[in-house]
């Protein structure tokens, strides 16, 4: 669990940094309400990361449509056919 946690740190602190540089970015959050969509499970992770640096709420906006299988481990054409 301590990489996850050192990962999460890092990936986070690396975005953050990244977001908060971008002038239309800072634009773009004086304009409206913004959310983060995690999609898989690293993403939500992530999501819920920066959400608290920014002070966004994180949303579970997609649902799933039907079952996929763990891509890890797939060939090129399974990954492609496992979408």
């Amino acid at each position: 669990m301590r990489c996850l946690t050192d990962l999460k740190t890092v990936l986070t602190e690396f975005f953050h940094e990244s977001i908060i540089q971008n002038e239309q970015f800072q634009q773009q959050i004086k304009k409206g309400e913004w959310v983060f969509v995690p999609i898989p499970l690293s993403a939500e992770i992530l999501a819920k990361e920066l959400s608290k640096k920014f002070s966004f709420p994180v949303q579970e906006l997609l649902i799933r449509t039907r079952e996929i299988k763990i891509q890890m481990g797939l060939t090129n054409l399974q990954r492609k056919l496992n979408v």
